[in-house]
């Protein structure tokens, strides 16, 4: 589990306000207690050659990378990301003919958000299955839309 900017507020927060020390805190989401392996906001983890962080920056400025290609030149990998709405896919390869593989996909929810408007809310929706991962950063890659995951499984 990376956290991402939303739980960052959290963190902020108690930076802010020292009374909320020991008050609030990350923990209060209880991942840790489901299971999950946290790892801090822009904390990159790099497993079988493919580097994962909720955004990847680009600069001194600590600015996410706003494309897929952007981020793929900043980190030279294999990388998935997952600070922006939609799916933003870029490839490129290296030397030996690995093909490498970056990915920004942030969306996994069905609701509108108020803040992008009608046109901003008509993104992609779904999870990606890597498959076939490969130690080099190489996988093979399967888009599913939350469309069809509803159609196949319908709702609980």
């Amino acid at each position: 589990m990376l956290l991402g900017n939303h739980e960052n507020r959290i963190n902020r927060a108690v930076n802010d306000d020292a009374k909320l020390e020991g008050v609030l805190s990350t923990d209060d989401l209880r991942y840790k207690g489901f299971g999950w392996e946290v790892h801090d906001f822009l904390e990159v983890v790099i497993v079988d050659g493919i580097a994962y962080s909720h955004y990847f920056v680009t600069g001194v400025a600590g600015r996410p990378a706003s494309t897929a290609a952007a981020q793929f030149r900043k980190t030279n990998m294999s990388c998935v990301s997952g600070h922006q709405q939609g799916l933003q896919i870029h490839t490129g390869g290296r030397a030996d003919g690995a093909q490498l593989t970056s990915i920004i996909a942030g969306s996994c929810y069905e609701h509108d958000e108020d803040y992008l408007g009608p046109q901003g809310n008509k993104h992609w929706r779904g999870i990606l299955m890597l498959h076939d991962v490969r130690d080099n950063g190489q996988f093979d890659i399967m888009p599913v839309t939350l469309k069809w995951l509803k159609e196949k499984y319908g709702q609980s």
